[in-house]
């Protein structure tokens, strides 16, 4: 089981915060335009504002607040994934069956997703309470509680992986008008271009060139970006 707990769980709101206040000093991007610097050789660069590395839960779950938030809606967003992020989202529940890869989320978790939006995107029926959480360190030295907190349902839940990735994607399908999702796009280069622009380049393996105001790793533990 992998866990994220409320402070990793709400990297999205954060991350949402720090983009309106640190995007606010610089100008907007505009639509796909050629580097200033390219060679005849070089592809073209398309600009955005904010360029997420990393089709995962955390990653997803960003770009879905960001897209949800209509004070960016005038925003360029780019989704960056080198797998099959379609067939994530067409994915369909097996009837008899769970998947063994899942994610612990708090009830401040859920409430968060409420608020945004995309919680009902997911297959909520396959979501499974619990009220005690007991985590325990591979010594056994360490140990840690989580109990049902005052008025709250549950303390916490889970929910397969795939479901929530799948949920996200979904949401984003049709409230992201200004999210563009590259799926299949390795992330072969990151630099920085030469002119009066200076906003680092992604270099993407399915022959895109994407120029970030703000660059966001969420592509695990061995980030290209980070």
């Amino acid at each position: 089981m992998t866990c994220l707990n409320a402070a990793r769980f709400a990297f999205a709101a954060r991350a949402l915060k720090r983009a309106q206040t640190r995007l606010s000093a610089r100008g907007l991007a505009t639509a796909a335009t050629p580097s200033a610097s390219a060679s005849a050789e070089q592809l073209p660069v398309e600009r955005y504002d904010i360029v997420i590395v990393g089709g995962g839960p955390s990653g997803c779950t960003l770009a879905s607040a960001l897209g949800s938030a209509k004070a960016l809606g005038h925003m360029r967003i780019a989704l960056v994934d080198s797998g099959k992020l379609s067939e994530t989202r067409s994915w369909e529940p097996p009837a008899d069956t769970f998947l063994n890869r899942t994610l612990q989320i708090t009830a401040s978790n859920k409430r968060y997703l409420e608020k945004v939006g995309s919680w009902n995107a997911c297959h909520t029926e396959r979501v499974q309470p619990y009220d005690r959480v007991v985590a325990l360190d591979g010594s056994g030295s360490g140990k840690i509680e989580l109990n049902t907190p005052s008025g709250e349902v549950s303390a916490a839940y889970m929910i397969e992986t795939k479901n929530l990735v799948s949920g996200m994607l979904k949401f984003i399908d049709t409230q992201g008008a200004n999210i563009d999702v590259f799926e299949k796009a390795k992330v072969t280069g990151i630099a920085r271009e030469t002119g009066p622009v200076d906003w680092p380049v992604v270099t993407l393996g399915n022959k895109h060139r994407l120029q970030a105001r703000l660059l966001v790793g969420t592509d695990g533990g061995n980030s290209s970006v980070r």
